[in-house]
């Protein structure tokens, strides 16, 4: 398969750090550039050839979805697969990415692995069919898009070390509630140490 060449525009440069050492010797993706900001996206999408664009929603002096705007109106990058990144999903937000024809839309924090199987995923599909690509509905359940919104609410940020755990935790009581009766630390914490492959 041919190298499947990625960008990534995001103001969190730990993150942006941790996504190239992941993919540093990957044998099909190669991250060829990077951008800290909207406008700084819009110039590396000019100088380099790209076929994926991991974008931030929230990013200074131009948002994800302005950056997603000039994209879509621009017919040079209409094979141009865009994955949105964010932390939270408000339902108007939600709607304006789809709209905007957003190939995914992952939910921080995400597992490197997953980001991994989409981007080859729709490597593949896009080769052969790029009518079955993938839509963002299908890639953020409802209650993950919930959880987010009220971890952000109470001051929770995303890069706090355990926030992966605490959002899965949450997600488990909300599938069982019945769970809270007693079993936080017999059934709860046992399923996140061994979904994260932690002690």
């Amino acid at each position: 398969m041919t190298t499947i060449k990625v960008a990534i525009a995001d103001d969190n440069r730990e993150l942006v750090q941790q996504i190239e050492k992941y993919f540093q010797n990957h044998a099909q993706i190669e991250i060829v550039a990077t951008a800290s900001n909207g406008e700084l996206c819009l110039t590396m999408l000019k100088e380099h050839d790209i076929d994926v664009l991991m974008l931030d929603l929230i990013m200074p002096y131009m948002d994800g979805l302005a950056v997603l705007e000039h994209i879509r109106a621009d017919e040079q990058y209409a094979d141009l697969s865009v994955v949105m990144l964010t932390a939270f999903g408000q339902e108007e937000v939600m709607k304006n990415i789809v709209d905007l024809g957003a190939t995914y839309l992952i939910l921080k924090p995400f597992d490197f692995k997953q980001l991994e199987t989409k981007i080859v995923r729709w490597a593949r599909r896009n080769s052969d069919d790029a009518s079955t690509v993938d839509t963002v509905s299908e890639e953020v359940s409802p209650a993950d898009l919930h959880i987010a919104n009220l971890l952000t609410e109470v001051g929770i940020p995303v890069h706090m070390r355990g926030y992966k755990y605490l959002h899965k935790a949450i997600a488990i009581v909300y599938e069982n509630p019945s769970l809270l009766n007693g079993a936080v630390t017999t059934a709860i914490y046992p399923t996140i140490a061994s979904m994260f492959g932690v002690s």
